[in-house]
């Protein structure tokens, strides 16, 4: 049974997927790789300077899309950490992560 702060802190990263998967279905889609997007090219006019604006849009939108699918990546493997009973294990030695860093960091792996 999962004690009422774990309780919470499933429904906060339960509730930034979420909003996660909204952000990144504004300018993504979701290819056949779970948890992978693609940035949709957006669209632009025939004009030069037009295609040029349209290529810096996509390299904003390709990094952006990196960093919100890795932030998916973290909440998603903490939450299976919560309901696995494994939340605040380090990655690396096992050992228990201090409370204190969990609070700074929540989706902290290492100790």
């Amino acid at each position: 049974m999962l004690n009422e702060k774990l309780k919470k802190l499933l429904k906060t990263f339960e509730k930034e997927r979420s909003e996660l998967d909204k952000q990144l279905g504004e300018f993504a889609l979701e290819s056949n790789i779970p948890g992978d997007y693609n940035a949709r090219f957006p669209s632009h006019d025939t004009d030069q300077e037009s295609n040029a604006m349209a290529v810096k849009e996509m390299e904003r939108r390709k990094a952006l899309e990196h960093e919100l699918e890795k932030r998916k990546k973290e909440v998603e493997e903490n939450i299976k950490k919560i309901k696995e009973g494994t939340y605040g294990i380090c990655d690396k030695c096992s050992s228990k992560i201090d409370v204190r860093r969990l609070k700074v960091i929540p989706t902290a792996y290492l100790c």
